[in-house]
């Protein structure tokens, strides 16, 4: 994966496919340290699995005999002198943690970050998406708030996809997590 919002897509994809009902995903950045932890409710890794999940020949997918994306995640954060780290329980749902200095020469970009949640917010409508930033935690976008506002318009809908990328743009962008300038919204 040439950037670590792909690697964030791959997991939220896993979460969606497992059946999770509910994503959390929190971001820190503090000078060049930068880690991001993905939590979901779904039915946590089988034990078959849990043990060494980002061993890339032991997946759940019946379609292919390998899983890499943890195991490629897992590089991309040593690389740089961080880490990955999964944490799961049958019906516990699953946490993965990376973390990554941004500063060293072998770190991936960040990638567009806020372009991958509203892709991944507006492919999975079903799934309910909690964003936060800072060591506080703070909610910056609850899909559950912004369903209540939408009234039955589906996340898919070009025009609520386009407010999806401005309002996440304008929240992650201080910690650069976001792509160019704001899109028009008008």
């Amino acid at each position: 994966m040439k950037d670590i919002s792909l690697h964030l897509l791959d997991i939220i994809e896993n979460s969606a496919k497992a059946g999770a009902a509910r994503v959390q995903i929190d971001f820190e950045r503090a000078g060049t340290r930068f880690e991001m932890w993905v939590r979901d409710n779904g039915p946590g890794l089988p034990p078959s699995v849990s043990g060494n999940p980002d061993d890339p020949f032991v997946t759940t997918r019946a379609d292919r005999k390998v899983g890499l994306g943890l195991a490629m995640l897992r590089r991309a954060a040593e690389r740089t002198g961080g880490r990955m780290d999964v944490d799961s329980a049958p019906g516990r749902g699953v946490t993965v943690h990376a973390a990554f200095d941004l500063g060293h020469i072998d770190a991936q970009p960040i990638g567009a970050i806020d372009e991958a949640l509203a892709a991944a917010i507006s492919s999975w409508p079903g799934l309910d998406f909690e964003v936060r930033i800072g060591p506080e935690r703070r909610v910056v976008f609850d899909s559950r708030a912004v369903k209540k506002e939408l009234n039955g318009i589906d996340f898919s809908n070009p025009q609520v996809h386009k407010f999806l990328s401005f309002s996440l743009r304008e929240e992650l962008a201080p910690l650069g997590l976001a792509a160019g300038p704001l899109p028009d919204v008008s």
